[in-house]
């Protein structure tokens, strides 16, 4: 049996993120004691070789430490990519809830939440938030926890 070679690039996920095939169908985030390779990712994407400017992806580790302090318990990794509008996005995915946070290149965030089940969704609609709110980490720990 003869198996295709690959070629590994920068474009190819994190290898810790084949770990999520191994989880419970429910949940589409992975926890990771050591965040440094998902920090790395973040800092590829800085300029001039990424797209976006320094104080946007510092901004977006500022983020992560906050919510890391913030919740008891050990915050899954969470799916990060660019959007279409220029701001970097955070997402978690359980299966009946979906959370995402885009942090927009003035440090401001916006978020949306689903529950699939109830079709009950809540987030910043007009306004985005400039800190992260109470609503935010009630939400955070509903998907997290479930």
């Amino acid at each position: 049996m003869t198996f295709p070679s690959l070629t590994l690039t920068d474009l190819q996920p994190l290898p810790i993120l084949s770990e999520a095939v191994n989880r419970p169908s429910i949940s589409c985030s992975i926890s990771l004691q050591n965040d440094a390779p998902w920090r790395e990712f973040l800092w590829k994407m800085k300029k001039p070789t990424g797209i976006f400017e320094e104080n946007h992806i510092r901004a977006v580790n500022l983020l992560w430490d906050d919510l890391k302090c913030r919740v008891p318990f050990s915050l899954p990794l969470p799916l990060t990519q660019p959007t279409s509008t220029g701001n970097i996005q955070l997402a978690w995915d359980a299966g009946r809830f979906y959370l995402e946070i885009e942090v927009r290149r003035d440090g401001k965030l916006e978020w949306f939440f689903r529950d699939r089940k109830t079709n009950y969704l809540a987030g910043t609609e007009e306004e985005p938030e400039s800190a992260v709110s109470l609503a935010l980490l009630n939400r955070l720990r509903q998907v997290v926890i479930f």
